[in-house]
């Protein structure tokens, strides 16, 4: 009925629904079918169905992961609220309020939904959620599903995350070190070809890629051309910084014969006399 009805007794036929039916009668997965619809009716709904639910194993958590595509952009706000609050609460499933691993993984996986959302308000409110949630910060399947991310907000906030100084929810460096490198370049790679978006992080991740090469000089070949991009940039910012990293880079031994055969545009001869 709520399918086919004419939109303009939408309204009234949930207000009926609401009386009528008795909300145990309905399915979790038809609940959160509800919340996600586009009528704000149908949503509101399927929202207050959802608050009166009992919510049994994390099977039935893992289903609330699809509130993430919810198509009332109105209700969002008060659907994503709900649904944290769910693994808040003490008086949720007792295995995701633990630190088992399996309520860990619920959460980590709902978390996952919301940044891999196509609505920017829904990857906003996940990326705060996964900020916010330590034992998500140290999860290396997130960290390298994040990578691959095709959004930009999701690209920018990883650079800046991986930026940021020690704190306790900071991916720490065990876990840093098992990110895939190849993602990691891609991701780099993406953020210096973006010619729309990303003028702040730009810095950044030149940045990280001179860090990076001084750690490891025979990454030096596949990390090289991507400081290329900069150094060719019409943006003064991003090509200077390019520049002086190369000029830094130019100076550690094992990497100086590598950096002048690679760009010789720069005309070292021209800069001190020794190059």
């Amino acid at each position: 009925m709520l399918e086919q009805c004419n939109p303009s007794a939408l309204e009234t036929l949930c207000q009926v629904l609401s009386k009528e039916m008795n909300p145990q009668s309905i399915s979790l997965t038809q609940r959160v079918t509800l919340a996600c619809s586009r009528p704000e009716s149908v949503a509101e709904l399927g929202l207050r169905w959802l608050r009166a639910s009992s919510l049994s194993d994390s099977t039935d958590c893992a289903e609330l992961g699809r509130l993430a595509g919810a198509e009332c952009e109105a209700l969002r706000p008060q659907l994503l609220e709900w649904l944290k609050s769910v693994f808040a609460s003490d008086n949720a499933v007792p295995a995701l309020v633990s630190q088992n691993t399996g309520g860990h993984a619920v959460i980590a996986a709902t978390i996952m939904e919301l940044l891999d959302s196509r609505f920017p308000d829904v990857r906003q409110f996940g990326w705060a959620w996964f900020e916010s949630t330590p034992a998500a910060c140290q999860d290396v399947r997130i960290w390298q599903k994040l990578l691959e991310s095709p959004y930009d907000d999701i690209r920018f906030g990883i650079v800046k995350k991986l930026e940021q100084q020690p704190s306790p929810d900071r991916l720490d460096s065990s876990t840093r070190g098992q990110l895939s490198k190849e993602l990691v370049r891609s991701l780099w790679a993406t953020v210096l070809l973006n010619v729309r978006r990303g003028s702040k992080q730009k810095p950044i991740v030149l940045q990280q890629i001179s860090d990076r090469i001084q750690k490891h000089p025979d990454e030096a070949p596949q990390l090289l051309p991507l400081l290329a991009v900069a150094l060719r940039s019409i943006r003064g910012t991003e090509w200077k910084k390019a520049l002086a990293l190369l000029v830094q880079l130019a100076e550690v031994p094992e990497l100086h014969q590598q950096v002048v055969q690679a760009f010789p545009e720069v005309g070292w001869n021209l800069v001190g006399g020794s190059r």
